[in-house]
């Protein structure tokens, strides 16, 4: 039986819907290309045939200039009642209000919440609060548990109430803020406001147990440091000590724990993975 369909650079017609296999095919990846003759992509020709699809993953190419499709056009098809895990990447930040109006086309055909558990959104310019908060208001009775979104461009620590309000049961929830309208790629930056302002709005959290954002935390230097200071800083110096730091990251990890007692673990982001630093939160008998 096939489980996983892969997609790369393909176009579709309706004959595509006719292929009676794919409806039985519950996990499909796309890479969304640009068809000049269409106004979407093709492939949303093809996904109304798959009606057993749990797992969707759309990708945008270099030249696809859109992945989502005009609400309108689907008709009667409405893929998130049946989807479990979302990602996609490459989405153009103008196309929110298409995800906006799929999402509540979903909500309107069912009274037992939508079954969306795992949602990733990588946009490829920043976000405003604004459009979040759309998007969040279009996820309430959802039963999100995993949630990315890459490409805010406005963060104050608000947001955070926002998404504790909206998704209560969020187990996972990942952040990269961009700090200009023309950054396109996750990578490490300075966050708009302090770490402990964050780090007091997790306290709303009851199930989250990992957090990661793209947060840069500056290096800092304890009093140690005087030492190389005095001795000219030899050419080693800065692999030579671990005391002449403090482990700033640490501190920030025992913020947010302190705030969230169901954290276990913390990321800091570089270029969209957790390569800087992983950290995982070690509590006593009293979780502490």
């Amino acid at each position: 039986r096939l489980n996983h369909l892969q997609l790369l650079s393909c176009w579709f017609d309706e004959q595509s819907s006719q292929i009676g296999l794919s409806s039985r095919v519950p996990n499909l990846s796309v890479m969304v290309s640009h068809d000049e003759e269409d106004e979407i992509p093709s492939v949303w020709t093809m996904l109304p045939s798959l009606t057993n699809l749990r797992w969707l993953v759309l990708r945008s190419s270099s030249e696809a200039t859109r992945l989502l499709p005009l609400p309108s056009s689907l008709q009667s098809y409405s893929p998130f009642m049946t989807l479990e895990t979302v990602i996609i990447e490459g989405m153009e930040p103008w196309e929110w209000p298409d995800l906006v109006e799929m999402l509540d086309d979903a909500n309107t055909r069912t009274d037992a919440g939508l079954p969306l558990t795992r949602l990733k959104l990588g946009f490829t310019f920043g976000i405003s609060d604004f459009i979040l908060g759309n998007v969040l208001s279009a996820l309430e009775h959802s039963a999100i548990r995993f949630f990315i979104v890459d490409g805010i461009t406005t963060a104050p620590p608000d947001i955070i109430d926002d998404i504790a309000r909206t998704l209560p049961n969020l187990q996972s929830l990942t952040l990269a803020y961009r700090d200009s309208y023309r950054q396109h790629i996750c990578s490490s930056v300075v966050w708009p406001f302090a770490t402990w302002e964050y780090a007091q709005r997790f306290a709303q959290f009851s199930c989250l147990t990992h957090f990661g954002w793209n947060c840069e935390v500056d290096l800092t230097y304890s009093p140690a440091i005087m030492e190389q200071f005095e001795d000219g800083f030899p050419e080693d110096w800065w692999n030579n000590r671990r005391e002449d730091f403090f482990e700033t990251n640490v501190d920030v990890v025992k913020a947010f724990a302190s705030y969230c007692p169901s954290l276990r673990t913390m990321s800091f982001l570089v270029n969209g993975a957790p390569v800087y630093n992983h950290f995982t939160a070690q509590r006593n008998s009293s979780s502490q």
